[in-house]
């Protein structure tokens, strides 16, 4: 990547920053842990934004504790996916001299 190229870009760069935070916002992402009795929703942005949890998981605080951490961080995950995909596209889209592979070597 070269230091001079993206410098020279710096209101694409904010360009593409904005937009992607748009788009990230936008996102919803589905985790789901315990066959279903637990569901998190979160933005691309990695925010939860709904958690949904059925009765039966309600019986054991323990075991429902574990299945909201694991959905959680599953939601999470699949957001940093989907942030990596979108910065890829944003970066082809303008042609900023920045490959992909800078991007997926964060």
């Amino acid at each position: 990547m070269n230091i001079f190229s993206l410098l020279k870009n710096m209101e694409k760069i904010k360009e593409i920053s904005d937009t992607l935070s748009a788009r990230l916002s936008e996102k919803k992402i589905t985790a789901i842990s315990g066959g279903g009795m637990v569901e998190v929703v979160c933005n691309g942005k990695k925010d939860v934004i709904d958690i949904k949890i059925d009765e039966e998981a309600k019986e054991d605080l323990e075991m429902l504790s574990v299945l909201i951490l694991s959905a959680i961080s599953s939601c999470q995950k699949k957001a940093e996916d989907v942030l990596t995909e979108e910065m890829k596209e944003m970066v082809r889209e303008l042609s900023l001299g920045i490959t992909e592979e800078d991007i997926s070597n964060k």
